[in-house]
């Protein structure tokens, strides 16, 4: 969920929108080049959450207070997966999807570590 149920209604009462106007409640970022949760124009907007999951996007809902990290073999240890409607968490993509960039800048060993970094040591 991107706004806090507060923010959401803000928007319809605070803000002055209307009830006819969509409020595109998405999740995602500019290093995926995409999003993890999308608006859908034919399905209703409801305070607490977001309408639909990317096609393409396996994603989970973890634990945020978990560490993961690399464990000493080198694969991705994983976190706790949310298991109770409403647990706050962070969204996690578990597979590899079509937009993931494939390395980061500069090229070789240094880009290789900063890549593992940002996506999968925490």
């Amino acid at each position: 969920m991107v706004l806090s149920d507060t923010l959401f209604r803000w928007f319809y009462s605070s803000a002055g929108f209307p009830s006819h106007v969509h409020l595109a409640n998405i999740s995602g970022g500019t290093d995926i080049a995409g999003c993890f949760a999308l608006d859908n124009t034919i399905t209703p907007v409801y305070v607490g959450g977001c309408q639909g999951l990317s096609l393409g996007v396996k994603v989970e809902v973890w634990d945020s207070t978990v560490e993961g990290g690399v464990d000493g073999q080198g694969k991705v240890a994983k976190g706790r997966k949310v298991e109770e409607e409403g647990e706050s968490g962070e969204l996690v993509a578990v597979k590899p999807f079509v937009n993931m960039p494939c390395m980061f800048w500069p090229p070789g060993e240094k880009g290789r570590k900063k890549y593992r970094s940002a996506y999968f040591e925490r």
